[in-house]
């Protein structure tokens, strides 16, 4: 992969809101092309909203606990029960 070349998703988005997670992914696709023309600071904003998602995967994984057990969420991501708890449990 050259440095200007950009890692495709490897993810089928279907469901409810299939459109929206697309229309993201194109919105990170540009965001990537703006920082690569762009200089240092730009690359830190990018960085800090990489920063928010995993906030926000983190904060939507422990409400969707509220409705869903370790085990279901666990099989619907292909990891361990333990991995999910660690991951979205009470910290």
């Amino acid at each position: 992969m050259t440095d200007r070349q950009l890692p495709t998703i490897d993810h089928d988005f279907d469901g409810d809101h299939e459109e929206y997670f697309k229309m993201l992914a194109r919105m990170m696709r540009g965001a990537h092309r703006r920082v690569v023309d762009s200089d240092p600071t730009d690359l830190a904003h990018l960085i800090a909203l990489r920063d928010y998602l995993d906030d926000i995967v983190t904060s939507a994984g422990s409400g969707i606990h509220e409705r869903f057990s370790w085990g279901e969420m666990a099989a619907e991501l292909g990891v361990s029960r333990q991995a999910v708890a660690k991951a979205y449990g009470a910290k």
